[in-house]
């Protein structure tokens, strides 16, 4: 009697996104799978049971139909804050946006490198002929989220006003349930996952593991604070080649102290895009805690010989291999000396930024030049603290090329 009709409705809604959502997981991981009906007979011969693959289009067709069949019976938006983490209809669109950018995309659109990807009696199983109407309908798929979000992306400002992006960017992940936050599960009422995580991130000086290496090409990827790429690519023996427009200093150390750096650190890690800051601890840089008298008194010290080095303050453990360790993911005021970590947080499976991402790329294949790609692509690096393209020395792509290859 507790049931009511609207309960069983929601209920066998949820049922049928999750089961659109693990077949997503499937497809991503193996590929072009059994799709099974929904009833099997419990004597069922083998023949009916022992069947074949479908092929990928028909995959995303059947989750995309999952998706759509599950939307009536969802909620607009779970809010309740006993509920946060059940499905609603913006989860379901925002994973019917990600099936179908994949769907979309080079490898699964035309790649005639699976032209020997068949069953057994013939069937090809990934389509040998591009189809541009799919951008179509991911450029769809991901404005309906979009447009259900109007209040856009999570924005933290400072004391006068300005766009904070370091922690515009850092809070995302920590404030639980926050505004751009389309779908996550909470990582459980005593947070196992996110300490682990956390202190894998640690400094060994805050008895920390330091585990979680961070490699020399995701801190190339990251823009300069001018938006420039520092890094245009590798020579062959694989020192970097360098943007001269970016203001990119390899080698030498900063003597001045910076909003983000404090003195005496490696120019490489001086101007670089904010949301670096927030995401890699490199050597150096400041530890997140803050300690009784307001600073941290923590700095990276990832050399051999140093406080988190593998001959100093990591003997007999495993520190980062990288010189680097991620903190993104790692509140400011965590700290393993005193196991202080955070609440119970919620790991995001889909958020808007994404879906600004997928609109822009799928736009630029459909509809190349069409200007929502670069408002929605300059809406992220505004967020970062970043200028735009089209802004200071930063021309606009000119060609479709130049954007795809910006916009990944």
């Amino acid at each position: 009697e507790e049931i009511t009709p609207d309960l069983r409705i929601r209920y066998k809604s949820e049922a049928r996104f999750l089961r659109a959502y693990f077949y997503f997981l499937l497809l991503r991981q193996y590929g072009p799978l059994v799709l099974l009906p929904d009833v099997i007979p419990v004597d069922a011969e083998p023949a009916e049971v022992m069947l074949s693959r479908s092929t990928y289009d028909d995959c995303v067709r059947y989750i995309a139909n999952e998706l759509d069949e599950a939307l009536s019976g969802l909620p607009d938006r779970v809010t309740d804050l006993n509920q946060l983490g059940r499905p609603d209809q913006l989860a379901a669109l925002a994973l019917k946006s990600r099936l179908l950018l994949y769907a979309a995309s080079d490898m699964f659109n035309g790649n005639t490198a699976y032209a020997a990807f068949k069953n057994g009696d013939g069937t090809q199983l990934i389509n040998q002929v591009y189809d541009v109407n799919k951008w179509q309908l991911a450029v769809e798929a991901a404005k309906a989220v979009i447009d259900r979000m109007p209040e856009g992306l999570l924005i933290k400002y400072d004391s006068q006003g300005e766009i904070d992006p370091v922690n515009s960017y850092r809070d995302i992940y920590l404030d639980k349930w926050n505004k751009e936050v389309i779908w996550a599960y909470s990582a459980g009422k005593e947070g196992w996952e996110a300490q682990t995580w956390e202190y894998n991130g640690m400094l060994v000086q805050v008895n920390g593991y330091a585990n979680y290496g961070v490699t020399q090409q995701q801190v190339d990827a990251f823009f300069m604070e001018n938006g420039h790429r520092p890094i245009l690519g590798y020579q062959a023996d694989g020192q970097p080649i360098i943007n001269p427009e970016s203001g990119y200093i390899e080698s030498g150390v900063h003597r001045d102290a910076t909003e983000y750096t404090p003195a005496g650190v490696w120019n490489m890690y001086v101007g670089r895009d904010p949301r670096f800051y927030a995401t890699v601890t490199f050597n150096g840089s400041e530890w997140l805690w803050h300690g009784t008298d307001g600073r941290s008194n923590y700095y990276a010290e990832f050399f051999a010989t140093g406080k988190d080095g593998i001959q100093g303050g990591a003997r007999g453990q495993n520190p980062t291999w990288t010189g680097y360790v991620i903190r993104k993911y790692s509140g400011p005021n965590s700290n393993r000396v005193n196991f202080t970590y955070l609440s119970s947080p919620s790991w995001i499976l889909f958020r808007l930024g994404e879906m600004y991402l997928n609109y822009a790329e799928a736009l630029n294949e459909y509809a190349p030049g069409h200007p929502d790609i670069l408002k929605y692509l300059n809406l992220i690096r505004y967020r970062a603290g970043i200028p735009g393209y089209g802004e200071g020395t930063l021309a606009i792509p000119g060609s479709q090329e130049e954007m795809r290859a910006l916009i990944r």
